[in-house]
């Protein structure tokens, strides 16, 4: 079929639309109009198209089918929120200019908390509590990310218990511990804590103070600890 042909096919069929179509020894590679020409013959692979539909605004195509059947995608406007699935790319420096600049998340006072598998790579601040606090990781999966700070000028009254779930979902690494309560530290006020390695699913924070802040990365099995504790009580483990 020749493409004098296919340009009058589609023209009677988008009569409406005030099509207008620019050729190409492929096919047709440019065209504009009110009706997105998907499953038509003659659209060469790569061909744009500008949907001038003004009710819905002016939207870009891109012919990702066949010369034989045209399937055009619309082109996304990153002037608007987007959804992106699967691996995505970004090359040089990216610049936050709206929406969610920090990646924060307050804790709030209540003896139990949900960390949220959507929320990892996020700060958690966790505020002052009035009773202890047990903060459940979401299920253990590889590449999951979590920072926890105290936002005290001063020492908690009451302890953070960050459990994983299960014992199989154990801890391994540590955590420095500085005893808060003196003047200036020794060598035995400055300790490192570590779990048995082999079932402690549980981090006691007891009585954090200023300067405490939990690292912990998770590599689909295991969490691995790092961070200081700044308190009068070890952390401990169970």
């Amino acid at each position: 079929m020749s493409i004098a042909v296919v340009e009058n096919e589609l023209k009677t069929a988008f009569m409406a639309s005030a099509l207008s179509i620019l050729d190409g020894p492929e096919g047709l590679c440019f065209g504009r109009g009110t009706t997105v020409g998907n499953g038509i013959e003659g659209w060469a692979p790569g061909a744009l198209f500008i949907d001038t539909n003004a009710a819905a605004g002016s939207q870009f195509y891109v012919n990702e089918g066949t010369k034989t059947t045209a399937a055009f995608k619309a082109v996304p406007n990153l002037a608007t929120a987007q959804t992106f699935t699967g691996a995505q790319t970004i090359s040089g420096v990216l610049v936050r200019s709206g929406g969610d600049k920090t990646p924060m998340i307050s804790v709030p006072d209540g003896a139990a908390y949900t960390v949220l598998a959507a929320n990892s790579g996020k700060i958690h601040l966790i505020l002052n509590q009035a009773q202890d606090a047990t903060l459940t990781l979401p299920a253990a999966a590889a590449g999951l990310y979590y920072e926890f700070w105290s936002t005290m000028e001063a020492a908690d009254g009451h302890d953070w218990l960050i459990v994983t779930g299960s014992d199989t979902n154990f801890y391994k690494g540590g955590v420095l511990w500085c005893k808060s309560d003196v003047a200036e530290a020794t060598a035995s006020e400055v300790t490192i804590v570590v779990p048995n390695g082999s079932d402690d699913a549980t981090i006691q924070i007891n009585l954090p103070s200023v300067g405490t802040v939990v690292k912990m990365y998770c590599d689909g099995t295991n969490w691995f600890l790092t961070g200081f504790v700044m308190s009068v009580a070890t952390p401990s483990y169970t």
